[in-house]
């Protein structure tokens, strides 16, 4: 019987080593093969987390804060959206501006530069964003208030 135990104890700690580790690893995919299957995803109706890069969406969203993405039939003035702006480049900006040819995008954090794009580009509007274990709606009133304020 303590063989058993020891066995099952061994195994239970080599398990919670492996998942340890699987946790700690970091996985690259190139955005062309990471965003095709994002696309697939949000087509299928899942919603997609995934962790934001970079700074221009600052304050907002930092680089590693998880943001959380979903397909969507509108798009309103300060949404967040994942748009490719030109063939497989992609971004996360804050719409600024929607006219019947195009929409504007730009990043929270950017001081000048835009981005257009045509309203089938958008992939998706962000629902959420991720810190720190805590999870905050995107697209509240009081949100797009600030960005309002943010981007004048």
């Amino acid at each position: 019987m303590k063989q058993k135990l020891k066995l099952l104890i061994c195994i239970s700690i080599l398990l919670f080593l492996c998942i340890k580790n699987l946790h700690a690893q970091q996985i690259i995919v190139p955005n062309k093969e990471f965003f095709k299957e994002v696309k697939t995803l949000l087509d299928k109706g899942y919603a997609v987390k995934f962790q934001a890069k970079g700074k221009s969406m600052m304050p907002i969203i930092s680089d590693s804060d998880c943001v959380t993405i979903q397909k969507s039939n509108t798009i309103s003035l300060y949404d967040i959206v994942l748009a490719e702006v030109n063939p497989e480049q992609y971004i996360l900006h804050r719409v600024i501006e929607i006219s019947d040819e195009d929409i504007t995008l730009m990043g929270d954090g950017n001081t000048y530069g835009t981005e257009k794009c045509r309203p089938e580009d958008i992939i998706a509007r962000a629902i959420s964003l991720h810190v720190n274990d805590e999870e905050y709606q995107l697209g509240s009133s009081l949100e797009k208030n600030w960005a309002m304020v943010w981007n004048e």
